[in-house]
């Protein structure tokens, strides 16, 4: 796991910029730090070792004629194949590094090279027979990589706030982005927070040229998302296939020359993940035992610390507790917000970096359970819309209901009136609307009501697709065509623009590797195969995970943790700040020189404010509630450091 930069076409780039983002991806890579310099064209990186530690396995890195040079941050899961195809071939090797194989494979078979590697990279290639400067970023958006084109020059990084200490001339915020991320939380990929940078996306490769003195640039994708459901897959056949592949999916993903270790908690997904490990783990790198770390919260109803110690018994695990007490301030607060590159306010993210900097002590590379509610269908929204069909349903067959609803939606008397007008929205909303609401953190009437007026695109834009989807036959199926859209959108949009960019950000910064099994390609290929009658059971998501656990986990006080509703990892920020701080934070929202007045009507957020600091309600706030502060924070510190007034 390292941190890549680098610029095509500029002859201005000095060592002082260099310098720079060196500095600013240090964190990502503390080990080595190197450039290398072409005639108008450079690859930077810093390096944190984890495979082959020597300085043969620094970069950039070159193929063995020094033709093709490359930087990349990841790891590639099936290197050891591919350097074996590639020696029988007559291609040598200087180091055991999964970086040297990079090169080499793309002289070999070129762009088709990309589509080869099984793991997850974000990669800077350079040829310098041709002058061209390829980027790839990995099928599914694990690892981050962003680029700028400017007055004819290109420029690349890990992160947006490493790109900025390049030429870049332009530096205008991106106005809809501010509106996409009130509603998200997060800025949606390919835009971000600047005009002038983009994120390439998940499956997708750059080549930059330079013809005529002129930069010309074109992206294509080497993966496409499909959605096709086996409406005839059995059931126990599709549970031996998951807990296989489960298997192989970890095993593959043990390999590392440092400490490796597991995130436990009481869920299903890293309880899988760590007893996979624990079978591999002697086989791969020789210790005896897997190591398991689980954060121990002060809030009960968020701690899951018990039970994820007798699951680590269980396994005859290594396995400790991380207690976070961290004090937080708003200064602190502040900060990490910035260094996020752009706005970002999902709340758990200061859990997860308490997690990393604490397992960093220990290890240096951790395993994670993230992406398998994507794949086996874990959110609640998943059997929600189950129950909405069926009201439907029964709107249809019996309509005096729908005329009952509607008359209460008319009453005077308040509470009919609202409850009318509740359920007769929610009989009416189209399946794009209902998605919608899942995905976002405010309603459509908040929206309405908090933005400016002005020519912002809808945020439904982001909901209404079925490209990835592949299978004719579910149009006969409303309830499997609707799970296949919920599985698109989720892979889409939330997965690498939300949870993957918030384990990267927070992880790396404390120097932590994460990798993530239960996003393995043919763990995916095979989720996305899953028809919806496998991916819900009794009100509970990921069917088929739970079913696995059940035969993994046979004694009784852990195999009912099977049965367990999905809990959220959430972090109450604000309830650990001091009076003087909430009164701090408080006083800079409702500020009316604040940059938000400018996009927000102030006595809406306002409202949102007054009513989120009062004593009584900090003290039992609830995690929406906090997303929308954290969002209106996060925003007005961008907007104060970076807009041009």
């Amino acid at each position: 796991m390292c941190g890549i930069a680098g610029w095509h076409n500029n002859n201005k780039i000095d060592d002082e910029i260099i310098v720079s983002i060196k500095k600013d991806l240090f964190h990502r890579g503390p080990d080595s730090q190197d450039h290398i310099r072409f005639d108008n064209s450079g690859l930077i990186h810093t390096r944190l070792s984890i495979l082959d530690l020597s300085k043969m396995g620094n970069q950039p890195i070159s193929d063995n004629s020094g033709t093709i040079h490359t930087v990349f941050n990841g790891e590639i899961y099936n290197h050891k194949e591919l350097r074996e195809e590639l020696a029988s071939k007559g291609y040598a090797f200087r180091s055991t590094t999964d970086s040297e194989v990079i090169p080499n494979l793309f002289k070999e078979y070129g762009s088709e090279s990309f589509g080869m590697l099984n793991g997850m990279f974000s990669i800077a290639l350079f040829d310098s027979r041709s002058k061209d400067l390829y980027l790839i970023r990995d099928r599914l958006g694990i690892k981050p990589l962003f680029y700028s084109i400017d007055s004819n020059s290109f420029f690349f990084s890990s992160e947006i706030r490493a790109i900025l200490n390049f030429p870049i001339m332009d530096r205008s915020i991106n106005t809809q982005s501010i509106y996409d991320f009130a509603s998200l939380n997060f800025i949606p990929a390919p835009s971000t927070f600047f005009n002038s940078i983009q994120s390439l996306l998940p499956g997708e490769y750059m080549k930059v040229s330079i013809l005529d003195n002129a930069l010309s640039y074109e992206s294509s994708k080497y993966y496409s998302l499909k959605i096709q459901p086996d409406l005839d897959l059995k059931r126990e056949k599709a549970i031996q296939e998951t807990s296989n592949l489960l298997d192989s999916a970890v095993s593959s993903q043990l390999e590392s020359d440092v400490a490796l270790g597991s995130f436990l908690s009481a869920g299903i997904d890293s309880s899988l993940i760590a007893h996979s490990a624990s079978k591999y783990i002697s086989q791969s790198n020789g210790v005896d035992n897997l190591k398991t770390f689980t954060v121990d919260l002060d809030d009960q109803k968020y701690n899951e610390s018990d039970i994820a110690e007798k699951i680590a018994e269980n396994l005859g695990a290594t396995h400790k507790n991380i207690v976070i007490n961290e004090p937080l301030d708003l200064a602190s607060i502040k900060d990490f917000l910035l260094s996020t590159g752009q706005p970002y306010a999902d709340v758990s993210m200061f859990g997860v970096n308490m997690i990393a900097r604490a397992m960093k002590n220990n290890i240096t590379v951790a395993l994670s359970g993230d992406g398998a509610d994507e794949v086996f269908g874990g959110y609640y929204i998943f059997h929600l819309f189950e129950k909405k069909l069926f009201v439907n349903k029964v709107f249809r067959i019996f309509p005096f209901f729908s005329f009952l609803f509607s008359v209460l939606s008319r009453s005077k008397i308040s509470f009919f009136k609202s409850l009318g007008k509740k359920v007769m929205r929610n009989i009416n909303l189209t399946d794009t609307r209902m998605i919608a609401d899942f995905f976002t953190y405010i309603t459509e009437e908040e929206r309405e009501k908090l933005l400016k007026k002005g020519s912002y695109k809808s945020i439904d834009r982001f909901f209404d697709c079925n490209d990835s989807i592949v299978n004719d036959d579910l149009k006969n199926s409303r309830k499997d065509l609707l799970s296949a859209k919920l599985t698109e959108v989720c892979f889409k949009l939330q997965l690498p623009n939300d949870f993957l960019y918030k384990v990267d950000f927070a992880s790396m910064k404390e120097s932590l590797e994460v990798r993530v099994p239960m996003l393995d390609e043919k763990l995916v290929d095979f989720g996305l195969s899953i028809p919806h009658s496998m991916k819900t059971h009794n009100n509970k998501g990921k069917f088929l995970l739970r079913e696995v656990f059940r035969k993994r986990y046979k004694s009784s006080h852990l195999r009912k943790l099977a049965d367990r509703k999905k809990t959220g990892f959430f972090i109450p920020i604000f309830q650990h700040l001091n009076e003087d701080s909430i009164h701090e934070v408080r006083q800079y929202l409702l500020d009316e020189n604040n940059r938000l007045s400018r996009y927000f009507n102030i006595e809406v957020y306002s409202k949102w404010v007054e009513a989120f600091f009062v004593k009584d309600a900090l003290k039992s706030q609830d995690a929406r509630a906090t997303q929308k502060i954290l969002m209106l924070l996060s925003l007005s510190l961008f907007l104060e450091k970076y807009e041009q007034l």
